[in-house]
């Protein structure tokens, strides 16, 4: 018999405030800042999706693939921890997908 072969994916939608940008360069510092620390600590997929020219509101994308439903939303739980961690912005609302 075959054995089954399940494939699991989680994406992420983070809205957040910078409620200190004064403008698009620090906006756009702080938001690069972020996804490069994401990046580098955990094994996912990030960018930058929406309100890309407002001064003080942004949206990042997460995204991973793993054969472990756990595992997925174990990581998924520790990034948007540490994206709400960061100081420098309040988080406002956060939409979580399995597939």
């Amino acid at each position: 018999m075959k054995e089954k072969n399940l494939m699991y994916i989680c994406a992420c939608k983070i809205q957040f405030l910078l409620p200190e940008s004064s403008s698009l360069k620090d906006k756009r510092k702080t938001v690069k800042s972020i996804l490069e620390r994401l990046r580098q600590r955990f094994p996912l997929a990030v960018a930058e999706i929406n309100y890309l020219d407002s001064l003080q509101r942004g949206e990042i994308g997460i995204a991973a693939i793993s054969n472990n439903l756990m595992h997925l939303e174990k990581l998924l739980a520790k990034s948007i921890a540490f994206v709400e961690s960061d100081h420098r912005i309040e988080v406002t609302e956060v939409e979580k997908y399995f597939y």
